[in-house]
């Protein structure tokens, strides 16, 4: 293999309310649109082997060649779903400039958001198996090909994930993301891992479309909706997880990449703490029986959430460290954080 860069690792995370979003969505049409802006009806009787599910928003620059990546899979069994969340771009001229059939379009009145059209797509999906290509990524002609063979010689695994090539805005690889993890992983290990943070790329997966129904994408998690799913996934199935070390997806990273501009947020580090907590308290016996101690783990995120609620305070951001504080509190009393607070940093505190 080429040298195709440095190669790292995907962010983690060392340290809630849900709603009930797992019916199918129902259809939000444009009156004033054309039939062919809805959805390309030819040979929509025949169901596909595979659905790629292609969410987008205002994707003119890069929505070519995720499509052409599409089109020149070595599997020919599947259908591209492109939901449009009402784009204001190019994008709309730029999928009726396809005519193949296997391409159904639907394009939203208005912009319902990120995860809704996620969900919209995985719940009108009609193949036996699933994945989602990013409007600013990359399949491998041998994506498809190889990720529902594996699926179906392992019937047992709910999904396959895999190693990823990263490229930059002008599609020049930079670095390789890869997991150091066996083929197939039991769901105990994949959860302690989940744990510590997501180290699936969702762009890189295959996964089992009518298990995934009965899950869906957790609107509640604005950023993570998938670490939410891929956690569900495993605790609602059986089976090993699969990994593909075999680089079969191109991810690029650009100035306006989703992640780029997550990883930065507090919002999203909030939200990573909300969803471990979440899960472990819901699915407290699941984890016992996997050998994860869920009171062990929610101690683990939260014992130093003090000090990050301080940080924000000494910064001045009043309400994010209110939010830090409530969560902290739920799970330890101020006595705790006292006895542990470093003198070293009581004198930087006043001192400031």
């Amino acid at each position: 293999m080429e040298d195709q860069g440095r190669r790292i690792f995907w962010p983690t995370l060392n340290f809630g309310a849900r709603s009930n979003v797992f019916a199918p969505l129902e259809p939000t049409h444009d009156c004033s649109a054309k039939l062919s802006d809805m959805l390309h009806t030819e040979n929509i009787t025949m169901k596909p082997v595979v659905s790629v599910l292609l969410p987008v928003y205002n994707g003119e620059v890069y929505l070519k060649p995720a499509i052409e990546s599409v089109l020149n899979q070595t599997f020919g069994d599947w259908e591209l779903f492109i939901g449009d969340n009402a784009s204001t771009d190019g994008t709309r001229a730029i999928i009726e400039s396809y005519r193949d059939p296997r391409i159904r379009v639907h394009r939203h009145a208005t912009n319902i958001g990120l995860a809704p059209n996620w969900n919209f797509l995985l719940q009108n999906a009609r193949g036996d198996y699933a994945c989602v290509l990013g409007a600013d990524d990359v399949f491998e002609p041998n994506h498809l090909e190889r990720k529902v063979n594996l699926l179906q010689k392992f019937p047992d695994s709910p999904f396959i994930h895999g190693t990823v090539q990263i490229m930059d805005e002008h599609g020049t690889k930079t670095k390789i993301y890869e997991q150091n993890v066996p083929f197939e992983e039991s769901r105990g290990a994949f959860l302690h891992r989940m744990l510590r943070g997501n180290p699936v790329n969702a762009h890189t997966t295959v996964f089992r479309l009518h298990e995934a129904k009965s899950i869906g994408f957790n609107t509640h998690y604005t950023f993570l909706l998938d670490w939410c799913f891929w956690m569900e996934f495993a605790l609602n199935t059986s089976g090993m997880i699969l990994y593909d070390n075999l680089i079969t997806m191109k991810y690029r990273m650009h100035p306006q990449n989703t992640t780029n501009l997550q990883i930065k947020s507090f919002r999203w580090l909030i939200e990573g703490v909300n969803l471990q907590l979440q899960m472990l308290n819901e699915y407290a016996n699941t984890f016992r029986n996997l050998g994860i101690d869920p009171e062990a783990e929610e101690n683990r995120l939260t014992d130093n959430l003090w000090a990050l609620a301080f940080q924000q305070a000494r910064h001045g951001k009043w309400d994010e460290a209110r939010q830090v504080w409530k969560i902290y509190r739920q799970y330890h009393v101020v006595f705790e954080m006292l006895r542990n607070v470093p003198s070293h940093y009581w004198k930087r505190l006043l001192a400031k």
